[in-house]
């Protein structure tokens, strides 16, 4: 009996708040399109695009002594993760650094540059994302340059083959703009929402009868009209009764 007494009050919670939702459903919405517009500002205001070009080499030959060790397809997967992680130290970065005379540290390089492979390929992919497209064209291209001496030196690899050259990028690839924007509308939206849920459950003034019985206990049998003095309003006034303990 006590178990089916808990159900029940929680269900009529969950009711109470999607009551106090509905009540407040224009706040809500007003509150999702004006967050939803001013996310949508400043990501066309305040947020630097960002642009990104990618190359893609191929990992075609392997010297006499690299072959040994990169026998099978176990040790070509290990390879490419050693290829891998050799392009992504900072000595490959300054090499980039240096030859295209950039004002910038290999770490910050490091933060620019994304090199993966597609999975059981030898397939490397270098993309590097920059607020000017032109750039990130130009680092791509000559980190692929630099890759061939690179891999050459510290993995043995003899032969690589460009099979997608860097290009200018015609667009940015960040900020997105509809993603914001929808975003901004959730946040806003879920705030206030918040916000009329816990303003109702902190509130503990008495509106209705059913207020009556569920926070005091009590039956509300009758109302009385209350007529406010020196105007024609009406304002009714619900009396409780008896408790429920009183009625069984």
């Amino acid at each position: 009996m006590m178990e089916h007494e808990v159900m029940n009050e929680n269900e009529i919670n969950i009711l109470d708040m999607l009551f106090i939702l509905r009540k407040n459903l224009v706040k809500i919405i007003a509150a999702a399109v004006v967050a939803g517009i001013l996310a949508l500002v400043y990501t066309l205001t305040a947020v630097m695009p960002m642009y990104q070009s990618t190359t893609q080499m191929l990992i075609k030959g392997l010297d006499p002594d690299a072959m040994t060790v990169y026998a099978d397809s176990t040790s070509r997967i290990m390879l490419v993760n050693n290829c891998i992680e050799v392009l992504k130290g900072t000595e490959v970065m300054q090499d980039v650094i240096d030859e295209m005379s950039l004002d910038m540290t290999p770490e910050k390089l490091q933060g620019c540059v994304s090199i993966s492979s597609p999975a059981d390929t030898q397939v490397l992919k270098i993309s590097v994302t920059h607020y000017d497209p032109a750039e990130a064209k130009e680092i791509a291209s000559t980190f692929a340059e630099v890759t061939h001496q690179v891999l050459a030196k510290d993995v043995g690899v003899s032969t690589l083959s460009v099979i997608q050259e860097a290009k200018t990028p015609a667009g940015p690839v960040s900020p997105n703009p509809v993603k914001n924007t929808i975003m901004g509308g959730f946040a806003g939206a879920f705030i206030v929402a918040a916000w009329v849920i816990v303003v109702r459950l902190i509130n503990n003034k008495i509106y209705t009868p059913d207020d009556v019985e569920r926070t005091l206990g009590l039956t509300v049998f009758a109302s009385i009209p209350d007529v406010a003095e020196g105007t024609s309003s009406k304002h009714t006034s619900k009396v409780p009764a008896k408790s429920k303990r009183e009625d069984k």
